[in-house]
């Protein structure tokens, strides 16, 4: 699962560095100050500019790489989420910046997700009551998707170009199109849509904007009907998922249409 897979990934990469460090005791500090990758002034960044911004982007690597992906997210973009509010932290004293006193609580993955579920009730009411639930605060598993394998971390509502709900689903239920059809029906129609406003969106400058001004309401509807069906405690019928699937479609529809005109000015 993506979420977890990139979480195992920054540990490696870090603990990577770590070691480098440890192995070149004899290496100025000076040296290693050089090294650091400088701002990088042609990608976006997090609208909040706290000290988790500014001493990240010369981090390097992994840890450079999140702030930028983090600056393309919904929570960056609308939600006006900074770093602090997931991770803790000192935001002003860099010395305190990584302190239990500050409440940081870095990357403990059972507090990220009360973090998602304070903000998250409702989806995570209807979670909690179907057959995915778990309680991550007394045991971690590698048997139950969690918020960040369908919506990622720092990418939330701007998901990779690869990304695939069919997929994720069906990481833990093999032949899941043919066990679920009425859902997988729904996650069909869900990658054909993201798949579309992908594609708009890389006609546009302003990282705002992810579907034409005149389709954000219906966006919005439809991301709320979805994540209805989807975290509920049982599998919608045909019946009652068709009119979400045919505006699903009807929007990516509308939003390829303004990519091809948008392409052609």
């Amino acid at each position: 699962m993506r979420g977890r897979l990139y979480l195992f990934v920054t540990l490696a990469l870090s603990l990577a560095a770590i070691g480098s460090v440890i192995l070149s005791p004899g290496q100025p500090v000076a040296a290693e100050e050089e090294k650091k990758t400088p701002p990088a002034t042609d990608r976006p960044v997090p609208q909040e500019q706290t000290n988790c911004v500014k001493c990240h982007l010369t981090a390097g690597r992994e840890l450079t790489e999140a702030v930028h992906t983090f600056a393309h997210s919904v929570h960056d973009l609308s939600a006006g989420v900074t770093c602090h509010d997931c991770h803790g932290g000192n935001t002003v004293d860099d010395a305190k910046a990584h302190t239990a006193e500050a409440g940081f609580i870095g990357t403990k993955m059972s507090t990220h997700l009360q973090k998602c579920q304070s903000c998250h009730e409702d989806q995570h009411k209807d979670l909690a009551a179907g057959p995915h639930a778990w309680d991550h605060t007394k045991k971690f598993n590698i048997r139950y998707p969690l918020c960040v394998d369908c919506h990622g971390n720092h990418d939330v509502g701007n998901p990779p170009a690869e990304f695939s709900l069919s997929l994720v689903c069906n990481e833990c239920h093999r032949g899941y199109k043919q066990k679920f059809e009425s859902l997988a029906k729904l996650t069909d129609a869900e990658d054909e849509m993201w798949g579309a406003i992908l594609k708009w969106k890389g006609t546009q400058k302003d990282p705002k904007v992810r579907v034409p001004a005149d389709q954000e309401n219906s966006l919005a509807d439809i991301r709320k009907s979805a994540a209805a069906f989807i975290h509920q405690s049982k599998a919608p019928t045909d019946q009652e998922i068709a009119p979400l699937v045919e505006k699903m479609k009807k929007l990516a529809a509308e939003v390829s249409a303004a990519t091809t005109a948008s392409a052609g000015r």
